[in-house]
């Protein structure tokens, strides 16, 4: 359907930005994005995995990604996701 309309497709899946914040190293909810990276690859989607670039800039600058009273994602957060999926738009080519 992408490819009918002239678009890229693009998979992208969030981390867990609370165990990032929490100083965990993993959690076990990661294994829905290897789940979730592994069915991209079997279709050739591309696949984005947030979690490792929530991870770099949590420790870079240690500042929320969400709001206080939930887990949506903050003005920061949306930013710090945005500029990850341009970047990988644009290595797709």
């Amino acid at each position: 359907l992408a490819q009918a309309a002239g678009a890229r497709l693009q998979l992208v899946m969030d981390g867990d930005r609370a165990a990032i914040e929490a100083g965990r190293g993993d959690s076990p909810a990661l294994r829905l994005n290897a789940i979730a990276a592994e069915a991209a690859a079997r279709h050739g989607v591309p696949f984005l995995d947030l979690h490792p670039v929530f991870a770099a800039e949590w420790a870079a600058r240690r500042k929320p990604f969400a709001f206080a009273s939930d887990a949506h994602w903050n003005t920061y957060g949306h930013a710090v996701a945005g500029r990850a999926v341009a970047a990988a738009l644009a290595a797709q080519h």
